[in-house]
């Protein structure tokens, strides 16, 4: 777990974190480059390990005195970070990809190991970094979590804003059992709606600062490349970026941390958001050479930006990070069921059918003629799911047999 901090470094340390951040990134580049040129079946006299890499960074530094003015702590943690990205590629390739290299344009950094922090009052702490002092930052979580940590990774973000990430151990959550059991449908319209009737949408940018996001991005389109004017429109757009991050990140951490706290159960769907926001697939055209027919690309963008913008996937992982942490005794359980036809499935009578749903909020089951929010009856179709997963045995908790006392009712 990591926890983050917002820098406020002065001028000069905040050149010496721009030193790091540059020589992190070229260490790493110069490394994967290495890495890249080697074979297990060219008949290399040696192989390369993060050991010799680090045993000829310490020549470079002899022979390039501008790297020796860097940190080699900093430097060295840039080839730890590459040898770990190798072996998570090589452990999961189906997870991590291969290694690729660092951009200037991209979000820089550097990891500190050796964490130092000094708290200065209940607001503000301070943080040594090689090269540039001692740095004050925000604090904004428990002291004993801070000071507990052993190491740190400093980051700038595109809007020019310096963090450090502090790892620590997650702490975990001080819940107790309430016998409250709850599905969850995640949607586009409504960021989450709960089997209990609950609706609740993820913020976003207000309409002033919606127009001036657009605003922004129409005078990014007719600046010259490269140009001094392009760069500052750049930075107030990534600001606005970092804001909108910043509240949803925020609203996701209150949300998921209730729905933990209150319930022994939550039940979800087993979304692949990554397959359901993949591009529509062309459709040639049978009769015309070189033609396409209409695939509904449009329609398809316009949902795949409502998937993003709803973070089921950060919604769902922090509900898993979260219900891990909870007492033994006092555990929150997360089960995830199959999502075929949750949504067009009449929860009294079991009745599928597409009419059942008239619109995004109307359910009415042609069946036997149950009315209900339709995502509410998702939701309720996704507890249910859920507690079939139960095992028998499970059903003599309070929760588990309040609802199946519900159900044979």
């Amino acid at each position: 777990m990591s926890i983050r901090q917002r820098l406020y470094p002065s001028p000069e340390q905040a050149a010496a974190l721009e030193m790091h951040c540059s020589h992190a990134r070229f260490v790493f580049n110069v490394g994967l480059e290495q890495r890249k040129m080697w074979h297990p079946f060219k008949r290399h006299t040696f192989k390369i390990t993060a050991a010799s890499q680090m045993r000829e960074l310490t020549e470079a530094r002899e022979a390039f005195p501008w790297l020796a003015e860097g940190s080699s702590a900093v430097q060295q943690g840039a080839l730890r970070d590459l040898d770990r990205a190798y072996r998570n590629w090589w452990s999961k390739p189906s997870k991590f990809r291969h290694p690729t290299f660092r951009s200037k344009n991209e979000r820089q950094g550097f990891i500190i190991r050796t964490l130092k922090v000094q708290r200065l009052n209940r607001k503000w702490a301070l943080v040594s970094i090689p090269k540039a002092g001692k740095i004050k930052f925000r604090l904004s979580r428990p002291w004993a979590d801070v000071a507990a940590a052993k190491s740190a990774r400093v980051t700038l973000s595109k809007s020019g804003q310096w963090h450090v990430s502090i790892t620590t151990h997650p702490a975990p959550f001080n819940r107790t059992t309430t016998g409250k059991m709850v599905g969850i449908d995640r949607g586009i319209k409504q960021t989450f709606s709960t089997s209990d009737g609950v609706h609740a949408r993820i913020p976003t940018l207000t309409k002033t600062e919606r127009d001036k996001f657009l605003a922004l991005e129409r005078r990014l389109s007719r600046q010259v490349p490269g140009s001094a004017r392009r760069e500052v429109t750049k930075l107030k757009l990534n600001r606005l970026r970092d804001k909108l991050r910043n509240r949803q990140n925020d609203w996701i951490e209150k949300a998921t941390t209730s729905l933990v706290i209150d319930h022994d159960l939550i039940a979800l769907e087993a979304l692949n958001t990554v397959n359901m926001a993949r591009r529509a697939p062309a459709r040639p055209d049978p009769d015309n050479a070189g033609g396409f027919l209409p695939n509904g690309a449009g329609a398809k963008a316009h949902r795949n930006r409502g998937i993003y913008a709803a973070c089921w996937g950060k919604f769902a992982r922090r509900i898993s990070d979260k219900a891990a942490t909870t007492p033994e005794h006092h555990r929150t359980q997360v089960i995830l069921v199959n999502p075929s036809y949750t949504s067009i499935t009449c929860n009294e009578c079991k009745h599928i059918s597409k009419e059942n749903r008239e619109s995004q909020a109307v359910f009415h089951c042609k069946g036997c003629g149950h009315k209900a929010h339709a995502d509410t009856n998702a939701g309720r179709n996704i507890l249910d799911r859920a507690h079939d997963k139960l095992p028998l045995d499970g059903r003599s908790t309070d929760a588990s047999a309040t609802h199946w006392a519900q159900r044979q009712a």
